[in-house]
């Protein structure tokens, strides 16, 4: 096995080989065809699956270190800090244990409820030491089935279609919520918050939810506060990018033949039309259809904005 890369050096996409392998699938039937009544419903799905199936260089990881390159995973693979919990009696969060603990047997380290930096949870051993924490395959961006549905109803001179996106089964890094969080407490401590911050460990609310804020960088052991309460790149801000969305709704009326030959016209409809209507998902502002060369910038995808517009189609 080849050396990664040198100092200064970067590596090529080129050197890996991917296999995408999926299948297709499309749905469409009139449930309704009447005189007055027409209404046709339609839905797709995507599977698809991907691998990186020969590597020739050691695994790499990618964007800062949150994804993992390596034979056998998607090539979007989340590679994080094994998040557990808040620990009840410091307001720290606390990690699975790394290779660190661990003799190459597989057993605990001499004296390891002694270490400052483990603490027990439910007789369990966890490390509050960021950086000796375990680090993992965490499921990847890619859903596993995505696609669309439809429908058109039609009743009398009134139209309806509505066109909806969904996806299911993938994971997402939500590093925009980490940072509202927890981010620039130290440089910045006086800064805009999420309002979840409010569920935070206090020393009145040892059940807290999220780690105590603190602008404190010193800590006693290997770690340090600003490492370990803001969990950067670890499960503690893994998201589920499971969505539904009405990519657009339009209702139209078209008016009767004779209204039309009374100016000239072959057609005249009104319509309302609207973009991005709805958005169901795991988190408010938080946006998990990017596209697929977008997979390594998550964090900079927004919703697109809202629309609604109202027109007139004059046919002459």
């Amino acid at each position: 096995m080849m050396p990664l890369i040198q100092p200064g050096q970067s590596i090529a996409p080129l050197f890996r080989t991917l296999v995408n392998k999926g299948w297709e699938m499309n749905l469409s039937g009139m449930l309704i065809d009447s005189r007055y009544v027409r209404w046709r419903l339609g839905a797709n799905a995507t599977v698809l699956k991907n691998r990186v199936t020969k590597l020739p260089v050691d695994p790499y990881t990618t964007n800062g270190g949150l994804y993992r390159v390596e034979e056998g995973h998607p090539v979007y693979a989340l590679w994080l800090y094994q998040w557990k919990g808040v620990d009840p009696s410091s307001g720290l969060n606390y990690y699975e244990l790394g290779e660190f603990y661990f003799k190459p047997d597989g057993t605990y380290i001499d004296g390891i409820a002694d270490n400052p930096d483990v603490v027990t949870v439910d007789g369990g051993y966890y490390t509050t030491a960021y950086y000796s924490a375990k680090r993992d395959y965490s499921g990847s961006p890619i859903p596993k089935v995505f696609g669309g549905l439809s429908s058109g109803l039609q009743i009398g001179r009134f139209a309806l279609t509505v066109n909806l996106y969904y996806q299911l089964g993938g994971k997402g890094y939500d590093s925009g919520y980490a940072s509202l969080m927890y981010g620039g407490l130290s440089t910045h401590p006086i800064s805009n918050r999420h309002v979840d911050a409010a569920k935070s460990w206090t020393a009145e609310n040892p059940g807290g939810e999220f780690a105590l804020l603190t602008t404190s960088g010193r800590w006693f052991g290997s770690s340090t506060y600003m490492e370990n309460v803001s969990a950067r790149q670890s499960t503690r801000w893994l998201i589920s990018t499971n969505m539904l969305e009405i990519n657009n709704a339009t209702l139209s009326y078209s008016f009767p033949d004779k209204w039309c030959e009374t100016i000239g016209a072959e057609n005249l409809e009104l319509f309302v039309s609207a973009d991005h209507l709805c958005l169901l998902n795991a988190r408010r502002g938080y946006y998990s259809n990017y596209s697929f060369s977008n997979y390594t910038a998550n964090f900079s995808v927004y919703k697109p904005a809202r629309t609604v517009m109202a027109g007139i189609n004059l046919t002459l």
